[in-house]
C-alpha cells in the first residue's frame, strides 16, 4: 500500500513491490512495443522503465506472462459472456413487463459486481417510460476492450533498487512473494496465532527468527534440488 511504502521511504529501506492493475494504463506504449524485452524464463518476459512522475527516485519493472495471459483471456471470456447474457435477459424481460428502476439496477449492479473483469467494458443504462424500467440500453466499449484484452498477463513492479537488470529485479520480487506464500502458509495450514509486539527489540528478534527459518528452507529446497 502506499502508506508502506511511505514507512519504507522514511527509512530509506529498499523495496520492490507490486502495483495496482490501473497503473498499467500509464505504460501503454511500452506494453505494446516488441523491443527491449527480457526472457526471465519460458513464457516470461520483463523491460525497465522510467515512471514520469517518479523524479528519478523510482523505476518499473513491466512484465508479461503467457500463462497468466491465457488464464486471464479465459476468464474475460466467460464473465463478458455471462454478463451480455445476463444483461439480455433482464432488458428481454422489462419488455415483456415493465417494473420499478431502483430494483432493476440493483440487479444490474449485482451482475456487474459479480464479473469485475468484463464490468468497464459495458455501458448499461435503463430505459425509462412514464417511471418504469421498459428495456436496456447495452453496449459494449472496443477501446476499453482492446485495452483489457491487450493488458491480460501484465503485471507492474515498483521499486527504488537501482540494479540495472529487470531480471534480477524479477527474480528478487518473487523471493518475496515465496516468503509471503511461507506466511500465509504458518497462518492457514499450521493456524500459528499472530504475534503482536510492542517493543523494537522483539520486532527485531521476531524478524532473525523468520531470516533464520527461511535460511533453513532455502538450504533443504538446494539440498533436494541437488538430488534430483
Amino acid at each position: 500500500s502506499e502508506d508502506n511504502l511511505d514507512y519504507l521511504r522514511e527509512r530509506d529501506a529498499l523495496y520492490i513491490v507490486g502495483t495496482p492493475k490501473g497503473r498499467l494504463r500509464k505504460f501503454e506504449k511500452e506494453l505494446l512495443e516488441s523491443h527491449d524485452w527480457k526472457q526471465v524464463e519460458p513464457g516470461v518476459e520483463v523491460k525497465l522503465v522510467d515512471h514520469p512522475d517518479a523524479a528519478g527516485q523510482e523505476r518499473y519493472v513491466l512484465c508479461r506472462s503467457l500463462a497468466r495471459h491465457e488464464k486471464e483471456a479465459a476468464m474475460l471470456r466467460r464473465q463478458r459472456d455471462r454478463l451480455r447474457t445476463k444483461l439480455e435477459q433482464i432488458d428481454t424481460s422489462l419488455k415483456k413487463r415493465k417494473a420499478k428502476p431502483d430494483p432493476i439496477e440493483r440487479r444490474i449492479g449485482k451482475w456487474l459486481g459479480r464479473n469485475t473483469a468484463a464490468e468497464k467494458i459495458f455501458t448499461v443504462e435503463v430505459i425509462t417510460e412514464g417511471g418504469w424500467a421498459v428495456g436496456l440500453r447495452i453496449e459494449e466499449d472496443e477501446s476499453k476492450l482492446s485495452w483489457a484484452e491487450a493488458a491480460q498477463g501484465a503485471y507492474l513492479l515498483r521499486t527504488n533498487c537501482r540494479e540495472q537488470d529487470p531480471s534480477k529485479l524479477w527474480h528478487w520480487y518473487i523471493h518475496l512473494t515465496e516468503v509471503e506464500d511461507a506466511f500465509r502458509t504458518g497462518k492457514s495450514d499450521l493456524g500459528l496465532r499472530p504475534v503482536f509486539h510492542h517493543r523494537e527489540d522483539r520486532v527485531q528478534a521476531h524478524i532473525l527468527v523468520c531470516f533464520l527459518a527461511l535460511v533453513m528452507w532455502r538450504s533443504l529446497e538446494m539440498w533436494l534440488q541437488g538430488k534430483g
